[in-house]
């Protein structure tokens, strides 16, 4: 059982959403629907008579029409015919003589069908099993067109829906259409009459416009930022004088061009207008050297902006930014807004708390961010944090550049100080410590006592033991005698001659240059070895640099 056709086609049972045939004009037809579209058709049960597509005018956006020229059988109509167990004959027509041969097609019966016919369901679509083609031919129908007709006969294992043993199958298998009621909510915004009476007829689905309350938090946070609302004044009253004065707006226009500055016009603050505050600001940020320029020539008495100001200016722009996206977002008509709700408020809430640690713009921040917490307290606060969205928009992008809480790690970095560390052979730490333990329950050789003298505040010489150490310089590492044994069986002396002199340096560089990308030189010589060149492993090298340099093998498999 299917709601509709469009999830009869997710299920594969018959793709086209509209069409009735579905098929390849030279493979035949995979299934077809009864919807009661032609009045031509019978239906009784296991048998039933099929009207062809066609002879309709569908210009436009029509999905059906009355008969008004023949069919022919072209396209889903011959489709059809070639499920028939029998040749093709477009004038006449064909009936089989062993009709169970014949191409198998899926049947589905609609539930428009249910005014002409007493074995269609009584709501959805439901399929009916496998039919096969008995016959087709053509006849003039009741519109007094020529139609093309067919008559299928059911050949499927299972009983039909429609019998006792059919329905008795339905329901032991769970078989019924499941309630996909869709949940309407009314949308109001936050008027307390609209609220009232919304609540009144919907209940629990009454929900205020999320935009809205939006800006209700904006305009509710700036009462509580008197420097916020001067400076919202201050800029009012400047685009307003560019509003009213054509000579000051010509003025700005000249200048603009002047400094070779896009001619924008300033943007007006409207209470009623979502996001005004924003678009206002940021267009006077955009226009602040004509602006001050003018300003600064102008014989009316209206006050500049002063550095502060424009300062102030760049801190509530970059908290209003977010909100004036989400606006935007949530606001669009062709796609689904409503879970896009609680991702935009931990959004939100995440921007306004970075900028409270950081202490910009801090009041301004707290205020919008109680009157969030405030506004949407009954939303689920312990949501999951917000996927990575593909969208394009500037809302995501931007929370996409908010700083990580952990400091990102530098991959080169970390493989540059791994290879600045000192090496050590295996068990070189073990045997230096081992040794250092036993020499020291000896006294050291090194550490010698000798006297020196001093004048004492007597003017007498005292003698003072002074202890001091040698330095001792420590004795170059020695290869074990497994190592020595492996460099003797080494037949490449020359190679092994040539990384002795630099094996530390040339070791260090080689591993490097391996974490590039892939290339066909040598590392350390650059000879060009070919692209199909394939080296060959030095078992004996191998294991001493895995001793001499634990990991070494790591990073290369």
């Amino acid at each position: 059982m299917f709601h509709g056709s469009h999830m009869a086609s997710e299920a594969g049972i018959h793709r086209p959403h509209v069409a009735g045939i579905h098929g390849r004009e030279d493979r035949g037809a995979f299934s077809i629907v009864l919807s009661g579209g032609y009045e031509d058709d019978v239906d009784n049960g296991d048998e039933f008579w099929y009207t062809g597509s066609g002879g309709r005018d569908l210009s436009g956006n029509k999905r059906t029409a009355a008969q008004s020229s023949d069919q022919k059988l072209t396209r889903m109509n011959r489709a059809l015919a070639l499920n028939c167990n029998a040749p093709i004959n477009e004038q006449k027509g064909s009936e089989s003589k062993d009709w169970k041969k014949g191409k198998p097609v899926r049947v589905i019966r609609s539930s428009k069908l249910a005014k002409h016919s007493t074995y269609a369901p009584s709501k959805g679509n439901r399929y009916d099993g496998i039919y096969k083609v008995v016959k087709y031919y053509p006849e003039k129908g009741k519109a007094g067109f020529i139609v093309w007709r067919y008559v299928l006969r059911r050949d499927d294992p299972t009983f039909a829906p429609w019998t006792k043993e059919g329905k008795e199958r339905i329901n032991r298998l769970g078989l019924k259409l499941e309630d996909m009621t869709i949940p309407i909510y009314c949308i109001t915004d936050n008027a307390p009459n609209f609220r009232s009476a919304a609540k009144t007829l919907f209940g629990d689905k009454a929900r205020p416009c999320f935009a809205h309350s939006l800006q209700l938090a904006v305009d509710d946070s700036k009462s509580e930022c008197p420097g916020v609302k001067k400076l919202l004044q201050k800029a009012k009253n400047i685009v307003g004088h560019y509003r009213r004065s054509s000579q000051a707006r010509e003025r700005l226009h000249s200048l603009q061009e002047r400094m070779q500055v896009p001619q924008l016009e300033l943007i007006q603050y409207v209470e009623t207008r979502w996001s005004s505050e924003y678009c206002m600001l940021q267009r006077l940020v955009e226009m602040k050297g004509p602006i001050a320029a003018e300003l600064a020539q102008s014989e009316h008495n209206i006050e500049p902006l002063t550095n502060a100001d424009w300062a102030q200016a760049k801190g509530v722009l970059e908290v209003l930014e977010p909100l004036a996206q989400a606006t935007k977002e949530i606001s669009g008509d062709s796609y689904p807004t409503s879970s896009m709700v609680i991702p935009i408020l931990h959004c939100l809430s995440s921007h306004l708390n970075s900028r409270i640690q950081r202490q910009e713009e801090a009041n301004l921040s707290t205020a919008l961010r109680n009157e969030l917490y405030r506004d949407f307290e009954e939303m689920d606060s312990t949501a999951d944090e917000p996927e990575p969205s593909t969208s394009n928009s500037g809302l995501w992008s931007f929370f996409d550049s908010l700083p990580n809480e952990r400091k990102e790690m530098n991959i080169s970095e970390e493989v540059e100080k791994y290879l600045s560390e000192p090496r050590y052979p295996e068990n070189y730490l073990e045997a230096m410590a081992s040794k250092e333990k036993t020499e020291g329950k000896k006294t050291p050789k090194a550490i010698e006592s000798h006297k020196r003298k001093r004048l004492s505040s007597r003017n007498s010489e005292e003698n003072i033991e002074v202890h001091e150490g040698k330095k001792v310089r420590p004795e170059p590492h020695s290869l074990e005698k497994d190592l020595a044994k492996l460099i003797d069986q080494d037949i490449n002396t020359k190679l092994w001659g040539e990384c002795k002199k630099h094996l530390i340096e040339g070791t260090q560089r080689c591993l490097r240059r391996s974490f590039a990308a892939q290339v066909y030189t040598c590392p350390c010589c650059r000879t060009e070895l070919g692209k199909d060149y394939e080296m060959e492993i030095n078992e004996p090298l191998s294991q001493i640099l895995v001793k001499m340099f634990p990991g070494y093998t790591a990073g290369r498999n």
